[in-house]
């Protein structure tokens, strides 16, 4: 027995459509709202007070200094390490809050810190990672550090990003 084929469903047109969708583009109001983000960015940078108040600029974000600190700490836990399928989960766990620890030493108390580890092995080296957001380039930032032996890799991502 033969399934019946769904229906066939026919793309709206202007005429079908009902409300907000039915309106013709000159019809909808529009905001302004491009002076408002150039000013705040710009209010960003000089460090006004108010919602663009930065810290101070040696307790910034620095992606040298980030990872000057996070290298030495991959480098002194992970030497010597071989990769194990059941234990890696934990050692990630316990790098993530190590790294965090050092570098939220480093800023200003209003950053949110956020550190990535992936440990993998070495013969499997193949990994693929991507991260999304959004942030401000005067304050906000990240840094990436790779570290391997014989046996494992290790990725590090570290996002800082300052709350007001």
């Amino acid at each position: 027995m033969q399934r019946p084929s769904p229906p066939v469903r026919q793309p709206k047109t202007r005429q079908t459509l009902t409300g907000t969708a039915a309106r013709r583009p000159q019809d909808v109001k529009r905001r302004h709202v491009g002076g408002h983000r150039k000013q705040r960015d710009r209010g960003a940078e000089v460090g006004a007070g108010g919602a663009g108040h930065l810290p101070p600029a040696e307790r910034r974000f620095s992606a040298e200094r980030t990872r000057a600190a996070v290298m030495p700490l991959l480098e002194e836990r992970l030497r010597g390490v071989e990769y194990e399928a059941d234990g890696c989960s934990a050692l990630a766990l316990e790098l993530a809050e190590r790294i965090k620890t050092a570098v939220r030493a480093l800023y200003h108390e209003r950053y949110k810190i956020v550190c990535f580890v992936v440990l993998g092995s070495v013969p499997r080296a193949e990994v693929r990672c991507c991260s999304r957001g959004m942030w401000s380039g005067a304050a906000d930032g990240f840094v990436e550090c790779a570290f391997q032996n014989g046996s494992l890799y290790a990725l590090c991502v570290v996002y800082a990003v300052y709350h007001e």
